[in-house]
């Protein structure tokens, strides 16, 4: 047995002076070469690429990680260094942070910004540990952080009594 659905009847208006709204106008849709030709610009201005315009990145190599080309886009401005313990050659570039973070030993760093911050990079291999810890400083640095600027004036203070004495 198969169930069968009647249709109900709309309800009809009781009132014979029932009128129904009259529908809105919409305005015309413009075209984009009509909006062009109202602001008084050209359809090839508005392609053309700017005169300033450089990609904010390289292209990526396949096989490459994304940390191997941002070092390759930036190792123009790497300085070259000795690190002050080990005697081993290094890079960074040269501000004033990355001077202050070269005497400093990779537990210091590690203790610091697990403290400051709640960061771990153990995981990494320890110049990534320590690339990434001086990152994590510097743009703190950047932005006035109170305890990074006192801890990297006491790590600095440390390095010019050790230079001294």
């Amino acid at each position: 047995m198969s169930k069968t659905h009647t249709r109900r009847k709309p309800a009809r208006a009781t009132e014979d002076s029932f009128v129904a709204p009259k529908a809105k106008r919409q305005p015309k849709p413009i075209t984009l070469q009509e909006a062009l030709a109202e602001s008084g610009e050209d359809l090839a201005e508005l392609t053309a690429p700017a005169a300033d315009e450089t990609p904010l990145k390289a292209p990526r190599e396949p096989g490459s990680s994304n940390l191997a080309c941002t070092i390759r886009q930036h190792r123009h401005r790497y300085v070259p260094a000795l690190h002050p313990v080990s005697g081993k050659k290094t890079a960074n570039n040269g501000d004033r942070v990355a001077r202050i973070l070269l005497g400093v030993s990779l537990l210091d760093l590690r203790t610091f910004v697990h403290g400051q911050f709640g960061k771990n990079y153990e995981r990494l291999n320890k110049g990534h540990e320590r690339m990434c810890c001086g990152n994590l400083i510097r743009a703190a640095a950047g932005k006035g952080d109170a305890n990074t600027l006192s801890q990297l004036a006491i790590w600095g203070a440390a390095q010019e009594e050790a230079a001294e004495g």
